[in-house]
């Protein structure tokens, strides 16, 4: 084989590798989306359930790291507490050892049977139920087939004399090896792509067994770093996470690193024994010493998950957002019945609603009380939480609903379209208002529009969460068309004798919009109630 077909053949390898890892991984996340994360959040009680949902997950996923993202949304929906994720999170990492042994096993026709079928089955389905499955399979096909390309090429690469000298360095020291592992790891979020990387270098005869033990363990640390650095803007109860994963790799590869290097000087059979033993060949070595490197925290962590846990809470306490993201009435065991799902759906939805004036509060010159919520905040809670009730009226829609209950259902899901069209506009409005440098003039106007949303806001709460005909009737008057007056104080502070610079005129112009815009909203709410005083 020439250099140039050697390393054609290797880059094909890498390209289809990469490629199944793409489509697995996007396949496998349409496939375990809404009911993955339920399932999750059920069987989560039993921590022998929890090792074996995440041991799935990594299994399906082949990324620790998703079922990480995911146990996150389960968290800041309140599905799972922190306490119960740990143990799904370390047996994630278990999960992912999967697709090494696969991959360390020599069973190239069964690769190219599978890319054959998989492949007719992906390429003729026409958007069946299965396509999510098919997909994944050809996913795993094809990074199976990458890698026998790969190791095809990896003996004649190995022999070129430039592959030699560089690696030799990792032969001839240990700590070289160790620095390689962290390295790449830091520059290959995935551990999986990692140690099938070692495995064809071994296989290619540049390093032994030490070296690839050595790399395997120390890749660790580089996703420690590469954890910390992506997680820099993480805060709250997304951080316990991350951090308990920085402990689950770092405690791991510490360990190991200490026994390997106690072994390797004082020749006392440890790791590498074991590994030798289990293993005939390197590439059934390397997925030995993959599996010991992602069981080890099982074994260190599993009974200390209360005190982390405690110590976790002390690290990085709940934030604001976090606590205004938590749902409070909407659970998925209320959908077994219909009746109470619908009104869950409800108290969720006055929850948001309260809070719309609460962004007025961080613009008003007088506020009744000193704790405001950041804007921001607010917006992206409140988009979670209306994303949660979203996918909880989709689950609805499926069950079996009566003539009065699908009523309800369609006076909520246009509640549900209002609460977003007034989220929006309120935050753009206050949004807009910090964003931007006002004149005096300009500034007192806008503190009284501020002051009079507020008002609206008070007041269209009270009566939603009363129902009174009176107090909507109230809502409906003082919410009433706004045009007439928004182009008065239009026409007046556009003159030429007032003094409003450009930049003044454009901000007038969008904020009375958005006024004008919020209070349309609003009147329309006040008619969804009056209809829905029912529920």
């Amino acid at each position: 084989m020439s250099t140039l077909e050697t390393i054609a053949t290797m880059i094909a390898g890498i390209g289809l590798f990469f490629s199944g890892i793409k489509i697995l991984s996007s396949s496998m996340k349409n496939l375990a989306s809404h009911r993955f994360r339920l399932l999750i959040a059920k069987w989560t009680n039993s921590p022998f359930l929890a090792a074996f949902w995440g041991f799935a997950s990594g299994m399906i996923t082949q990324s620790s790291s998703n079922t990480v993202f995911i146990l996150v949304g389960l968290v800041r929906g309140g599905l799972i507490g922190v306490r119960a994720a740990l143990p799904v999170i370390i047996w994630s990492s278990v999960g992912t050892t999967v697709l090494i042994f696969l991959v360390a096993i020599n069973i190239k026709l069964g690769i190219l049977i599978l890319v054959g079928f998989s492949g007719i089955f992906f390429g003729f389905d026409k958007g069946s139920r299965r396509e999510g499955l098919y997909a994944a399979l050809f996913g795993i096909s094809l990074l199976l087939f990458g890698f026998q390309e790969l190791k095809s090429g990896s003996t004649p690469f190995a022999q070129m004399e430039f592959i030699q000298n560089i690696f030799q360095y990792a032969k001839d020291s240990y700590f070289i090896a160790i620095l390689i592992g962290i390295a790449l790891r830091f520059l290959i979020h995935s551990s999986t792509t990692i140690a099938v990387l070692i495995m064809t270098i071994s296989h290619s005869g540049l390093i032994g067994l030490d070296q690839v033990m050595l790399m395997i363990f120390s890749m660790s640390f580089g996703e420690a770093l590469s954890l910390f650095i992506m997680s820099s803007n993480i805060k709250g109860v997304s951080k316990q996470i991350v951090i308990f994963k920085v402990v689950e790799t770092v405690s791991a590869a510490t360990l190991l690193l200490i026994v390997s290097s106690v072994e390797i000087g004082w020749h006392i059979p440890l790791t590498k024994y074991i590994v030798s033993s289990l293993g005939t060949t390197i590439e059934q070595q390397t997925a030995i010493s993959f599996l010991i490197l992602k069981s080890a925290p099982v074994l260190i962590l599993s009974f200390l998950y209360g005190p982390i846990y405690s110590i976790l809470v002390k690290l990085s306490p709940p934030t604001d957002e976090e606590d205004l993201s938590e749902t409070k009435y909407i659970t998925e065991r209320s959908l077994a019945d219909v009746s109470t799902a619908l009104i869950l759906v409800e108290n969720e939805q006055i929850r948001i609603f309260e809070r719309f004036s609460k962004y007025i509060d961080n613009i008003r010159s007088e506020k009744e009380t000193e704790v405001s919520y950041d804007y921001s905040s607010i917006r992206n809670s409140n988009t979670y939480l209306i994303n949660e009730i979203d996918s909880y009226l989709k689950s609805i829609v499926n069950l079996n609903l009566s003539s009065t209950n699908s009523e309800i259902y369609v006076l909520l899901q246009n509640r549900q379209t209002l609460l977003k069209s007034i989220d929006e506009t309120v935050f753009n409005f206050v949004s807009t208002i910090f964003e931007s440098e006002l004149s005096d003039p300009l500034e007192n106007l806008i503190r009284n529009s501020a002051e009079s949303l507020h008002v609206n806001f008070i007041t269209a709460f009270e009566a939603t969460k009363s129902r009174d005909q009176f107090d909507v009737g109230i809502l409906l008057k003082i919410t009433g068309d706004k045009g007439p007056l928004m182009e008065k104080i239009r026409k007046f502070h556009l003159a030429d004798d007032q003094e409003l610079n450009q930049g003044d005129k454009v901000v007038l112009l969008y904020i009375t919009d958005l006024f004008q815009r919020t209070i349309w909203l609003l009147n329309s709410w006040a008619k969804y109630i009056k209809t829905g005083t029912g529920i």
